[in-house]
């Protein structure tokens, strides 16, 4: 009787064992999964798309980001900080069509800065106080549908005193901004004054 109520105990002992760990190797399977999913739920969000939209004399405009080819629908738009010249180490915000700088955009809103440190709710204005055209046009807005050639009657830049644009940060987070931005311009077609309004931009990568 000893010997069969020891043989129980140990069985009992044992399949006690199998018991605790199958259900461990349950848990563990469980949150394996649970991570698994959270990470192919993670890399499957797409990324944010940025884009600006803006009015141009009543006329509206609007524009996403397209890297995928040099097609007409192409736009990188980002913020960077000039490498060079007067503006060297400030900010500027640039949305173009050119493709990897080798054509001329058909599309464009190139915007300089007075700052090296972004903050948001702080108007930034860059006004042009002299008509010498230093390395990067301090402004430029570019505003066709389509990517052309260079045609001066939709060409709008920061050619005379007076000029300028101003950007203000509504948000930074996770280098990404939105704001939003009015400028005065010079028409290279007739030197016609024009006021860009209604400017806007949202998840533009900061460089």
């Amino acid at each position: 009787m000893e010997i069969l109520s020891s043989t129980l105990l140990i069985n009992e002992k044992r399949n006690y064992e199998k018991g605790i760990f199958a259900f461990l190797l349950s848990f563990i399977s469980l949150g394996l999964i649970l991570f698994l999913l959270s990470c192919t739920k993670k890399d499957s969000s797409p990324p944010p798309v940025a884009y600006v939209s803006f009015s141009v004399n009543g006329s509206s405009y609007s524009w996403r980001e397209q890297k995928k080819s040099p097609a007409d629908d192409y736009m990188v738009i980002g913020i960077y900080k000039f490498a060079a010249g007067p503006q060297k180490g400030k900010y500027f915000f640039d949305a173009t069509s050119a493709y990897a700088s080798l054509a001329p955009p058909g599309k464009r809103v190139f915007l300089s800065t007075e700052t090296s440190t972004l903050a948001t709710n702080t108007g930034f204005t860059y006004a042009l106080t002299s008509t010498f055209t230093p390395v990067f046009a301090p402004h430029e807005i570019i505003a066709t549908n389509r990517t052309s050639s260079y045609h001066p009657p939709t060409i709008f830049k920061a050619t005379e005193i007076g000029d300028f644009a101003t950007i203000t940060f509504t948000r930074i987070n996770d280098k990404r901004a939105d704001g939003t931005f009015a400028a005065k311009l010079t028409r290279l077609s007739d030197s016609a004054k024009i006021n860009i309004t209604n400017g806007i931009f949202k998840n533009v990568e900061v460089k």
